[in-house]
């Protein structure tokens, strides 16, 4: 727990931010629109302020801008007096003094760049400056010195720009055979960047100069830059290079060419044609055979031809029983069965798997599909698989799961001092999931309030995993130096930088999660929540393995921020649907982002298909459709909790279904009730869903939900409007309901919005 000094030391380093809203919001216009007019305007309030730490501050902002709108001469003197009043801040004002002058004195460039490399202390922007200095040297024809430059620090130049630059660098120098190696590593290690076609042209070239002396490119090179261009989307030139590579290797890199050539096709979705290559193909034992009967199986199971996918896994558990692709190709197909609700065929698949790779994720992942399979058919049988789940993967995902199932099971037997051990050890372990939401609302059930836990249950939970690791927010001396300059670079107007210098100082030599909480502070004073909630899963990855008491409330808001809360309130509250659970909903869609669009084009805060925004704008009477409506974040959640409330009336108001559908499709939630709905708790039903990522979405959001009520107010989320009216609760034997809202919205019929065409 941080201490009220601790947390009040983060607030004063940094309430600098706060003292330069002027300045920042100068530089941000300039930067914004860089006209005569708004340069004029910092320049005068560098000017006024000359000589103190805001003046510096502005120079360095004008150097920034200035030098990216063409003013080398103004930006090198804007930098060069930063540098002379700022020195926490040297880096930085070098770097631009450095590119400034770049196109006034290149000799000039080279030395200030260099001094940013040689500087003590590590710097987010040595690698720009590396590269600035190397450049400076090619172009003034010092090949020699950019060598000099370049070998000892390449790897603080990002590749494959820092392996190119100083290919170009040797080959400059005469240094034939150094330079083709360099070309080499990124023409086979970076096969779809532009730096690649630079280098195919140039090893041509040195193939001939060098002769016999060329080195011979490893054959494991070639095959994985192949494998990058068929992940890359480019197998089409992969099977042209492979066809090559075929030709003129021997043994299994040959076949691995071969195979490749398959696989290519499978990427390229030529399912027919690819199982028609590979089930040809004749190989040696070894694994391109294990990676062709993959791939195989693979393309069948696109095709529907699950026996002979079946018969292609059975080759392969056969013949490759430790291959990763055995792992690999078992799990894939009992996943295709598991979609399509075929238990007869997918238990025995998880089953091998499960006994076939013990110690791998995926084995624990079979293992629990198994578990669950029990759970739901033969539950005498399950409380014994979900203790050898534990057992087994104790860091398994679904170990929080395990215990919350085996605490309903052990309720179910009136064991109410083991089930309450269970619950306990959820909260202890996993506080931030979605078991945790579920076991606290069991804690509160009488029975299991009053029971006492079983001293042998506790003892056994707590030999299974350490405790997670707890966070830290006192800042050490490196921690507050990079919040110091953090803070300073914000003042400036310079938020991607003081970004960047947070997350360099979490990945060297600062502790993460006082740097998480200052970069998502600073992200949140200039109203870019996105960036706040990213910086912190970033930064503080375990933080959801913490108790809310374990952080400050404010470290907690600023993971769980409540933006554009009056338009939460007003439009959930029209719809009967807690703000709480509004604000879940966008922090998972778009962590608030009001601009973000996702990859199937949805847009906003609460990612609406264009299609559906124009449909929503007719139905809620907006006016004409406009693609900006989707962009405004009061019309956004006001569209986004009418389609959550269509999604409720259509699926009798369960929000567990409202939320499968709003992820994967309402024919699919609509699906999935047919299969499992009826009779299961909520928790059940999103178990046995079978799409991994719409069963975590689900968790996920019911999750937030509760912590949004923790720290805002308001009635749990899991207790009230999430169950649906067939859940039952087996402790008591009652069917419980939804709760007075969705109660009342159905009670009122609303046949209007039921009728909404949705696709």
């Amino acid at each position: 727990m941080t201490s009220p000094r601790r947390a009040g030391l983060l607030l004063l380093l940094l309430s600098g931010v706060c003292a330069g809203q002027s300045l920042r919001a100068l530089s941000e216009a300039y930067q914004a629109k860089p006209s005569a007019a708004s340069r004029a305007a910092l320049a005068r309030f560098a000017a006024a302020q000359a000589g103190n730490q805001q003046g510096a501050l502005a120079q360095l902002a004008l150097a920034y801008t200035d030098l990216q709108t063409n003013r080398p001469e103004s930006a090198a003197a804007a930098a060069a007096q930063a540098r002379r009043t700022l020195p926490q801040l040297d880096d930085y004002a070098l770097l631009l003094e450095a590119q400034a002058l770049r196109k006034l004195s290149p000799a000039a460039s080279a030395g200030r760049a260099l001094q940013v490399v040689a500087r003590p202390g590590l710097s987010p922007v040595d690698g720009q400056a590396l590269q600035t200095a190397a450049w400076v040297l090619l172009e003034s024809g010092d090949a020699e010195a950019a060598v000099r430059a370049l070998q000892p620090d390449v790897a603080l130049v990002a590749a494959p720009a820092g392996p190119s630059l100083l290919a170009r660098a040797l080959l400059a120098a005469n240094q034939l055979g150094a330079a083709a190696l360099q070309y080499q590593r990124v023409y086979y290690g970076y096969p779809l960047s532009a730096e690649a076609a630079d280098a195919a042209v140039a090893l041509a070239r040195l193939r001939e100069q060098l002769g016999g002396g060329y080195p011979p490119a490893m054959a494991q090179d070639i095959l994985a830059r192949a494998r990058k261009l068929i992940s890359g989307g480019a197998g089409a030139r992969a099977i042209a290079e492979l066809a090559q590579a075929a030709a003129e290797l021997g043994g299994p890199e040959a076949d691995g060419a071969r195979v490749l050539m398959g696989v290519a096709r499978y990427f390229l979705n030529q399912n027919q044609a690819a199982a028609d290559y590979l089930r040809g193909l004749n190989v040696a034992p070894g694994e391109a055979d294990a990676e062709r009967l993959y791939y195989l199986a693979q393309g069948l199971r696109r095709l529907e031809r699950f026996d002979d996918a079946l018969a292609a896994i059975d080759q392969l558990r056969t013949l490759y029983p430790q291959s990763d692709y055995t792992l690999r190709g078992l799990v894939s197909l009992a996943d295709a069965h598991l979609v399509r609700n075929e238990p007869e065929r997918y238990i025995p698949l998880y089953s091998s798997c499960a006994e076939m790779f013990p110690k791998e994720e995926r084995g624990a992942y079979c293992h629990w599909k198994m578990a669950w399979n029990e759970y739901l058919t033969q539950r005498g049988k399950a409380a014994a698989r979900f203790e050898e789940h534990i057992g087994k993967f104790p860091r398994s995902n679904k170990a929080a799961a395990a215990l919350y199932f085996l605490g309903r099971l052990r309720e179910q037997r009136g064991d109410q001092a083991v089930a309450r051990a269970y619950y306990e050890a959820i909260a202890a372990r996993f506080p931030g999931s979605y078991y945790n939401v579920q076991a606290q609302r069991r804690l509160t059930g009488a029975q299991v309030k009053q029971a006492r836990p079983a001293a042998a249950t506790v003892q056994y939970l707590r030999l299974l995993a350490d405790d997670p690791r707890k966070p830290d927010f006192a800042p050490d001396a490196a921690t507050r130096a990079r919040i110091a300059r953090a803070g300073l670079l914000a003042r400036a107007g310079l938020s991607a930088w003081a970004d960047g210098e947070l997350r360099f100082g979490a990945k060297t030599d600062a502790k993460g999660a006082a740097l998480a909480q200052a970069l998502a502070e600073m992200a949140a004073q200039r109203g870019d929540h996105a960036v706040a909630v990213r910086g912190i899963k970033a930064l503080a990855p375990d933080y959801l393995s913490w108790d809310l008491k374990e952080a400050p409330s404010s470290f907690w808001k600023l993971a769980f921020p409540m933006p554009y809360r009056a338009s939460l309130e007003k439009h959930g509250n029209e719809r009967s649907i807690d703000p709480n659970l509004l604000a879940a909903l966008i922090r998972q869609e778009s962590e608030f982002d009001p601009r973000a669009v996702s990859r199937a084009k949805a847009v906003g805060l609460t990612q609406i298909l264009p299609g559906t925004g124009r449909e929503l704008s007719r139905k809620l009477k907006l006016g004409p459709y406009r693609s900006s409506m989707l962009t405004s974040p009061d019309t956004n959640v006001r569209m986004g909790a009418y389609y959550l409330s269509w999604l409720l009336d259509s699926l009798d108001g369960r929000y567990d279904a409202a939320l499968a559908a709003y992820n994967a499709g309402k024919t699919r939630a609509v699906r999935w009730l047919d299969w499992f709905g009826h009779g299961l708790e909520q928790a059940e039903f999103i178990e046995c869903i079978p799409f991994t990522e719409t069963r975590d979405y689900i968790q996920i959001v019911l999750r937030n939900a509760d912590i949004y009520r923790r720290l805002y107010g308001g009635e749990p989320v899991a207790a009230s409007a999430v169950s649906g009216t067939h859940m039952l609760d087996s402790s008591s034997g009652a069917h419980t309901t939804r709760g007075n809202a969705a109660a009342n919205r159905h009670a009122g019929g609303r046949q209007a919005t039921s009728a909404v065409p949705f696709p």
